[in-house]
């Protein structure tokens, strides 16, 4: 049962013994992530990704050069498709990329949907057109980032004007020429139940992957996998869930990966 906490608690609501995960259950609480989009007129910065120290925006991705990477790599990977020889060393992900994905970089979104459970606040602050924009794309002069929040509960409760000129004054220090940069768009998100929140003591609470039914088996970043919650935290449940079922099944197995040694600075510290 691969589920957030609270949605196991409800699954799980008439089930004899349940007692005991109920209230491990009870004892987690959500916490908020924020994703600030923004297309500029223009390039604002050469790094792919940033961090942003002692500032509310963390994670800086420059969605516009990642694209660009993407599609490049499609391009290199359709060209060895033409060729009979070098085909064959064609790598494995290659052969699943679709249309959408190769030529997801062309052009800005028009519009911003959010899934079921998200607040989209969006923005548009020029009204510029898809033509135009995708002009400026095919120059290579404009720029879309992402700007990404964690436990942004400071956020939730600020109007989306005041997240994106929160989010242009911290850019605009980090980055000089997001200061000479036009705004063409700006694009919300709020997360409300992101992730499970990390407090203090809350280890205790998270349960393992075997559960008191028999072929009943949880996964989820929740649950303990000795990590916070994180995607790698989640594939790490997911193995570990794996484990315990193959187990139970008579023909236990290995799924786990291990983790990477530390180096450097944590080497000497743990």
């Amino acid at each position: 049962m691969a589920v957030p906490f609270d949605a196991a608690g409800k699954l799980i609501s008439d089930l004899p013994d349940r007692e005991a995960l109920t209230d491990k259950i009870s004892h987690f609480a959500t916490s908020p992530i924020t994703g600030v989009h923004l297309w500029f007129d223009r390039e604002i910065s050469d790094l792919p990704h940033a961090i942003l120290l002692d500032r509310t925006i963390q994670w800086m991705f420059h969605k516009s050069q990642l694209l660009s990477s993407l599609s490049s790599r499609a391009e290199q990977d359709r060209s060895l498709a033409n060729d009979p020889v070098q085909s064959r060393d064609l790598p494995f992900t290659s052969a699943f990329r679709g249309p959408a994905e190769t030529n997801a970089s062309k052009t800005f979104p028009s519009a911003v949907s959010a899934p079921e459970g998200r607040h989209s606040l969006a923005q548009d602050v020029s009204p510029g057109t898809g033509a135009n924009m995708t002009e400026s794309r095919r120059d290579g002069t404009a720029s879309y980032v992402e700007l990404v929040i964690s436990s942004s509960k400071s956020l939730i409760n600020k109007s989306r004007q005041e997240i994106i000129d929160l989010a242009l004054n911290e850019l605009r220090e980090f980055f000089p020429k997001a200061r000479e940069a036009n705004l063409v768009k700006a694009t919300v998100i709020k997360e409300v139940n992101a992730t499970f929140s990390p407090a203090p003591g809350i280890d205790r609470y998270r349960p393992p992957n075997v559960t008191p039914w028999p072929r009943l088996f949880l996964a989820g970043d929740w649950t303990a996998t000795g990590w916070p919650a994180t995607m790698e935290g989640a594939v790490r449940s997911g193995f570990l869930a794996a484990e315990a079922l193959t187990k139970y099944a008579g023909t236990p197995k290995s799924f786990l990966i291990p983790d990477l040694p530390a180096a450097g600075l944590m080497r000497l510290i743990g």
